[in-house]
């Protein structure tokens, strides 16, 4: 792809976001009683997959476990035989769907509509509720630096409505989470990244925000694409990453007050990793993206699911990817240009996947199924983008669409 000139990253002129200061977060009481029974076990019937956990949407590793927020709870795999990744403990939670988890230091935070959640996971069979805290708004994201947790959150479906924007938990005390700042945007928010005294929260575009006070978080840069809304952010070195509609574009965040975009390639992703000069897109698949030159990312690799969220694990040569809501591929990544499956984990052993090779994915048929159910020998399954699919039961092994 040709070299873009280099521009200053102030594409639209926002009004400085204001920061409001929010009370001292009361946590919840977490007594045995208030737990949710454990997660029921899942079934197959005539073929078809049913799931009583809920949606996969977060991901994080710390190797050789994977950690993914299960709907209401969190699900803890042991991925020391890629071959073979397999559940070693869970919790639930909530009656909820967590949107994103991070690991540091034996702890696991979740976020989600009932606000932070911390779990000791120390002991990866017996992962332990410490402390839940509400904030005043949806978490969306979560990303941890020292003892500060940095919470993307959306106050628009809340009752009564909260605060999109930024929020900066002090959590050196796990069970007892502090709220030392807030930065509110007008925007819902979607996803944030941190890097030292730098933020990047997704809202509409992205804000790049000083967090160098914790107290008084303020946004001294703004991007926001021509077309659509960013969906995603990763930070490294002096180069941030940023995915908006059909555009992966690179930033020079040396003067994070004038972020200048670098170079761009015609890729639309939900979630970015980057390791040395790989960038790894999830976009229908993933797309490798070698970001060696900025002023020119170039496509160099793909491999086919339909993947939601992606983590790393650059010393093994191996990524995590969460497919849908079929489970958990890890894939080889020691030949950028050539990906294979290394291994999988599915939320039911030995149902069907599309990641199998033996299984004809149909012509048009989405990826992402997010609700099914069984009628008059027929399956009906809702999928986010294309909506109502029908299909013929009448060979379980092989059900076709209508």
């Amino acid at each position: 792809m040709a070299s873009v000139a280099v521009e200053t990253a102030t594409q639209a002129v926002v009004p400085a976001p204001t920061v409001t200061l929010l009370p001292t977060l009361e946590p919840e009481p977490v007594a045995a009683t208030e737990l949710q029974p454990a997660l029921e076990p899942l079934a197959q019937v005539n073929g078809v997959v049913t799931q009583t956990g809920g949606l996969i949407k977060g991901l994080a590793i710390d190797p050789p476990f994977v950690y993914l927020t299960n709907g209401p709870g969190l699900s803890i795999l042991d991925a020391s035989d890629p071959a073979h990744p397999r559940q070693v403990g869970q919790i639930t939670l909530a009656d909820t769907t967590f949107e994103d988890v991070a690991v540091a230091g034996g702890l696991a935070y979740l976020v989600g509509p009932s606000g932070l959640w911390i779990v000791d996971i120390s002991d990866v069979a017996m992962p332990r509720l410490v402390s839940h805290s509400r904030l005043p708004a949806n978490g969306k994201a979560v990303a941890i630096q020292d003892t500060l947790a940095y919470v993307a959150a959306n106050g628009i479906y809340t009752n009564p409505p909260g605060q999109n924007g930024l929020f900066i938990v002090d959590v050196a005390i796990p069970a007892s989470p502090v709220l030392v700042g807030s930065l509110v945007v007008d925007e819902d928010t979607y996803a944030v990244d941190v890097q030292d005294k730098l933020a990047l929260l997704v809202a509409g575009g992205v804000h790049f925000v000083d967090v160098s006070d914790p107290a008084a978080p303020k946004s001294v840069g703004f991007y926001r694409p021509e077309f659509g809304m960013v969906q995603a952010v990763a930070v490294t070195g002096d180069k941030a990453y940023v995915n908006a509609f059909n555009d992966f574009s690179v930033f020079d965040i040396t003067d994070p007050g004038a972020p200048a975009r670098l170079g761009s390639l015609p890729v639309n992703g939900s979630d970015i990793a980057v390791a040395d000069d790989l960038a790894f897109v999830a976009a229908g698949g993933v797309t490798v993206v070698d970001v060696s030159d900025p002023t020119a990312p170039t496509g160099i690799g793909w491999y086919w699911a339909p993947v939601t969220s992606l983590e790393l694990s650059p010393a093994d040569n191996l990524a995590y990817i969460v497919v849908g809501q079929s489970g958990l591929d890890v894939v080889d990544i020691s030949n950028p240009r050539r990906q294979t499956l290394a291994g999988s984990w599915e939320i039911v052993p030995g149902g069907p996947s599309w990641d199998d090779p033996s299984i004809t994915k149909p012509a048009g048929v989405p990826g992402r199924i997010n609700a099914v159910t069984l009628a008059n020998g027929h399956l009906f399954a809702v999928e986010a983008d294309h909506g109502l699919w029908a299909f013929d039961l009448s060979d379980p092994a092989s059900p076709q669409p209508i």
